[in-house]
C-alpha cells in the first residue's frame, strides 16, 4: 500500500504524461497561475529599480508557454531546448524594448552588451556596480524558469515539491530582502493560502482518477465540495498560526543557529551587495544592521518600527546631543566605504578594557545607559564615544603605533535577542566652541595616515569647492562648520535616488549635478571635503537620537527604524572625535559658546535611576493608551486574523443555514432588478439573466446547459430550434459530449410528458458534465490556434 497519497507510482506518472490521458483542470491551473502572480507581484511592490513592470511579462507568458509544452508531446530534452531558445527570445526582446527607441535593434543589443561586460569588470573587481540591467536580466531569467516550470510541472507530473518549492523559496528570499513594509506580510499570507488550496485540489484530483480507474460513481457537486472543504480548512490552519503566540526563546535559538550558517558566507554577501548596488534595497532588520563595507546606494524605505529604547542613568546635560553609533568606516573608494587592516579582540562580561587613545582636553566624566534592543543584534549599539559595556563583547580596531586602540566597532560574540538588556558608559562630545577653536592642528600621526585618505577619482572641483566654502577661514572649527552650513543650505534631503549616474564619480554628482540625496550622501560629501582640506574625518552609521521622554529624572531615548543614519566624525587634537550634522533633516548640533554653569557636574557621586523600573513604566503607560496603534510588525497579523475569522464564522454559519441561503440567493437577483427599474433604470442584461435563471425548474436548469455549451462553443441556437434540433446541433459540435446530450434530451422529453421523473441530482449531473467538456473544447480550440503553425 502507497503510504504517501501525494506520491504517484511510475505507472501513474507514466499515465499522467501522456497528454491524452490529461484532462484539463480549470480550477487548478486558475489557482496555480495566481500562485505566480502572488509571488511576482511580491517583487515588483519592493520598486527595488526601475522597469520591475517587464518581470509580470516575462512570468505569464512562461506560464502560458509552460501549458502548452506540458500538454505536448516533446520528450523532456526537447522541452528544455524550446525552453531556453524561447527564454532568450523573449528576455532579449523585452530588455531591447527598454533601449533608446530611436537605436536599431542590432544597436541595442550591442549596447545590452557593452553594459554587462562593464558590470562584470566591476563585479570582478569588487567595486560596487550602479547599473541596474544585471538585476533585471538574472530577475527576467529567474521568473521564465520558474513561471515555466510550475506550468509544466503542473500538466505533466503534479508532483507538489517541484510545483510549489521553487515559489516558496522564491517569495520568502524576496521577502527577506524586503521586510520592512509590515503590509507587504499579506503576500505571504495570500501565497500561504493559495498554495493549500492547490495541495488540495491536486490530491482531489488524484484521488479522483483513483476511484474512476475503479469505475465508482462520482457526483458532479464534488469538485466544488472537496473546493469548499479545502477553503475552510485552509482558514483554519491560517487563523491559527497568526493568533497563536510565538515562543521568544525558539526565535532566539533560530536567530543564533542563522548566525554560525550564514558566517562563511560573508565575503559572498558582500560580493552580491556590490553587484546590485543600484537597486533600492530595503535593508533587512536582522542581526547585523552594518557590516565592513557601506555602499552609499539609493536609499531605503523608512517606518516606525521600533529597534530600542535607551536610558540614561543620569540627567544629561541640555545641549548634549546623542548619536548611536554601530561603526565607523576609514577608506572610501568608487562609491563604498569600508574598514581597514581591522584587528578583533575579545573581552568577557564586565571585564572591558580596550585601551583608547588618551585625550586630556576631553571631559572626563563618563555617562551610563542601559539599551533594550527590540530587534536581535550582532554588532552592540553605543553612544559615542563607548568606554566600557558590561557584556562580553568582540571588538574590532587598529593598533596605533603608541599600543593604544582605535576602537571601529564592538560586536556580541554571539547573537544577540531581542530584549536583552545592556549597559554602556561612554564620554559625550559635551565641549564649548571655545574649545574646539582652540584645538589646533597637531594630529597624531594615526590620525593623518589613516583619516586622510581620499578615492582616487576625485574631481578637481569638489577639492575647489572645499577651497571656496572656506575661503578666508583660520581654524579646523570654523571650516567644519562652514561646510557643514554649506550642505544643509545647498543639498535637498530625499529618502531615496531613482538613478544613479554610471560614469561620474558620486560625491561629484551629489554635489554639483544632482543637489539631492540623503544620510549618506550628506555625511560622505563632508568627510571628503574635509579631508581634502587636510582635516582628519570619518564616517559613522548607526542611529539618531530618536524620540526622547523624560521620565525620573533620566533621559529615556525610543530609536526607531526611521532614525537610521550616518554622520561625519572630525577629529580635534587632545579632544578626539566629534560629531556634526550636515544631514538638513536632522537637527543641527549646536555646542556652546561657554560652559553652563547649571550643566557643570555637581560634586559627588549623582543619583542613579532604576532601569528596569522605567522600562516597565514606560511600557505600561504605551499599553494604558486608548488610541495608541499597534506596532507595525504585529498590527497586520491582528486584522488580517479578524478578517479571516469573520469569513469563517460566515462560512459556517451558511453551511448551517442552506434554507436561509438558497431562498436568499433566488430572492436577491429580483429585488435589485424591481428597485433598478424603481429607479427609471433598465437593469444590466447579466441581471435579468441571473434572476429569470433563479425562477427556472431544476429540469428547466438542467436543459439549459445545452444552450449554455452551445453559446461557450461560439454557436448559440437560433430561438427558433426545438429541443431535439438544439441537441443535434451540440452533438454534432461537441461529439465527445453525445451520451450525455442524448441521455439529458431524453430524460427531458420523459419528464415534460410525464412519463419518467428522474432524480434531480443525475439531472444536474448530466447538465455539468456537458457543460465541462464544452469548455475543453473551448480551451484546446484556443491553444491549437494560439500555436499552430503557419504555413
Amino acid at each position: 500500500m502507497n503510504k504517501n497519497p501525494l506520491k504517484l507510482t511510475q505507472s501513474k506518472r507514466q499515465a499522467i504524461n501522456s497528454p491524452d490521458a490529461f484532462v484539463w483542470d480549470g480550477t487548478s491551473i486558475i489557482l496555480t497561475w495566481v500562485l505566480v502572480l502572488t509571488v511576482t507581484r511580491r517583487l515588483l511592490v519592493t520598486q527595488w529599480t526601475e522597469d520591475l513592470y517587464i518581470i509580470a511579462y516575462i512570468a505569464n507568458l512562461a506560464f502560458l508557454f509552460g501549458l502548452a509544452l506540458g500538454y505536448s508531446r516533446f520528450k523532456s530534452l526537447a522541452v528544455m531546448l524550446l525552453a531556453s531558445i524561447y527564454g532568450v527570445f523573449f528576455v532579449g526582446w523585452r530588455l531591447g524594448l527598454l533601449q533608446s527607441s530611436e537605436l536599431t535593434w542590432n544597436e541595442k543589443l550591442a549596447t545590452i552588451f557593452i553594459r554587462l561586460s562593464l558590470i562584470m569588470q566591476r563585479i570582478s573587481e569588487r567595486q560596487p556596480v550602479y547599473d541596474p540591467l544585471l538585476f533585471l536580466l538574472l530577475m527576467m531569467v529567474l521568473f521564465w524558469v520558474l513561471s515555466l516550470n510550475t506550468a509544466y510541472a503542473l500538466v505533466r507530473s503534479k508532483q507538489i515539491g517541484r510545483l510549489l518549492a521553487p515559489l516558496f523559496l522564491a517569495i520568502i528570499l524576496i521577502h527577506t530582502y524586503d521586510p520592512l513594509v509590515p503590509a507587504r506580510f499579506a503576500y505571504l499570507m495570500v501565497f500561504s493560502f493559495l498554495a493549500l488550496l492547490v495541495i488540495g485540489r491536486l490530491f482531489y484530483l488524484q484521488q479522483k482518477e483513483h476511484w474512476r480507474q475503479r469505475q465508482f460513481y462520482i457526483p458532479s457537486q464534488l469538485s466544488s465540495d472537496t473546493l469548499q472543504i479545502s477553503l475552510g480548512f485552509v482558514l483554519v490552519i491560517l487563523v491559527f498560526a497568526l493568533i497563536l503566540p510565538a515562543n521568544r526563546s525558539q526565535w532566539d535559538t533560530m536567530v543564533r543557529v542563522w548566525e554560525k550558517v550564514k558566517q562563511p558566507f560573508q565575503s559572498l554577501r558582500q560580493d552580491f551587495e556590490n553587484a546590485f548596488s543600484s537597486l533600492r534595497i530595503t535593508t533587512q532588520i536582522e542581526t547585523e544592521f552594518y557590516e565592513r563595507t557601506l555602499n552609499l546606494g539609493r536609499g531605503i524605505e523608512l517606518n516606525e518600527q521600533e529597534i530600542f529604547t535607551a536610558i540614561a542613568h543620569t540627567k544629561l546635560p541640555e545641549q548634549a546631543r546623542i548619536y548611536w553609533r554601530s561603526r565607523v568606516y576609514d577608506t572610501y573608494e568608487n562609491g563604498q566605504w569600508r574598514l581597514s587592516d581591522v584587528s578583533t579582540l575579545d573581552f568577557p562580561s564586565n571585564a572591558f578594557d580596550a585601551k583608547q587613545p588618551s585625550f586630556p582636553n576631553r571631559p572626563a566624566r563618563l555617562y551610563s545607559f542601559t539599551i533594550y534592543p527590540h530587534q536581535p543584534l550582532q554588532t552592540f549599539i553605543l553612544p559615542a564615544q563607548p568606554h566600557w559595556i558590561n557584556l562580553a563583547a568582540e571588538i574590532e580596531y587598529v593598533e596605533n603605533a603608541d599600543g593604544s586602540m582605535d576602537l571601529l566597532a564592538v560586536r556580541s560574540p554571539n547573537p544577540l535577542p531581542a530584549g536583552k538588556t545592556y549597559n554602556v558608559r561612554s564620554s559625550l562630545s559635551d565641549l564649548t566652541v571655545e574649545q574646539l577653536q582652540q584645538a589646533g592642528e597637531d594630529y597624531p600621526d594615526w590620525v593623518i595616515e589613516r583619516y586622510l585618505q581620499l578615492p582616487t577619482s576625485l574631481s578637481e572641483r569638489t577639492k575647489d569647492l572645499a577651497l571656496q566654502i572656506t575661503q578666508g577661514l583660520a581654524t579646523p572649527y570654523e571650516k567644519v562648520v562652514s561646510i557643514t552650513e554649506y550642505l544643509r543650505s545647498h543639498i535637498t534631503y530625499i529618502e531615496t535616488i531613482d538613478e544613479l549616474p554610471k560614469d561620474q564619480e558620486l560625491i561629484d554628482w551629489f554635489l554639483f549635478d544632482y543637489k539631492k540625496g540623503f544620510c549618506n550622501y550628506y555625511a560622505t560629501a563632508e568627510v571628503i571635503l574635509l579631508r581634502s582640506l587636510g582635516i582628519p574625518a570619518r564616517l559613522a552609521v548607526g542611529y539618531a537620537e530618536g524620540t526622547m521622554e523624560d521620565i525620573q529624572a533620566a533621559n529615556v531615548y525610543v530609536v526607531r527604524q526611521l532614525d537610521a543614519h550616518a554622520w561625519p566624525e572630525v577629529f580635534f587634537p587632545g579632544i578626539g572625535w566629534i560629531e556634526f550634522e550636515p544631514t538638513s533633516s536632522k537637527p543641527p548640533v549646536v555646542y556652546p559658546q561657554q560652559p553652563q554653569e547649571k550643566d557643570l557636574p555637581t560634586e559627588g557621586t549623582p543619583q542613579e535611576v532604576n532601569a528596569q523600573e522605567i522600562l516597565q513604566r514606560l511600557q505600561e503607560e504605551q499599553s494604558s493608551q486608548p488610541n495608541s496603534p499597534a506596532p507595525p510588525q504585529t498590527q497586520f497579523p491582528l486584522i488580517a486574523a479578524i478578517m479571516v475569522f469573520g469569513i469563517l464564522t460566515l462560512l459556517v454559519w451558511a453551511h448551517f443555514n442552506r434554507p436561509k441561503v438558497s431562498l436568499a440567493y433566488r430572492q436577491l437577483p429580483e429585488a435589485l432588478e424591481n428597485r433598478i427599474r424603481a429607479l427609471g433604470f433598465s437593469p444590466p442584461k447579466l441581471l435579468i439573466l441571473w434572476n429569470q435563471s433563479t425562477k427556472l425548474s431544476p429540469l428547466e436548469k438542467s436543459y439549459q446547459r445545452i444552450n449554455t455549451a452551445l453559446s461557450i462553443l461560439r454557436s448559440p441556437a437560433p430561438a427558433y430550434l426545438t429541443p431535439s434540433e438544439r441537441a443535434a446541433r451540440l452533438q454534432t459540435i461537441l461529439p465527445e459530449a453525445a451520451p450525455q446530450i442524448t441521455q439529458l434530451l431524453q430524460h427531458y422529453q420523459e419528464a415534460v410528458y410525464g412519463k419518467e421523473n428522474r432524480t434531480l441530482l443525475e439531472l444536474a449531473d448530466l447538465g455539468c458534465g456537458i457543460v465541462r467538456l464544452a469548455w475543453q473544447k473551448r480551451f484546446k480550440n484556443e491553444l491549437a490556434s494560439l500555436f499552430q503553425r503557419r504555413e
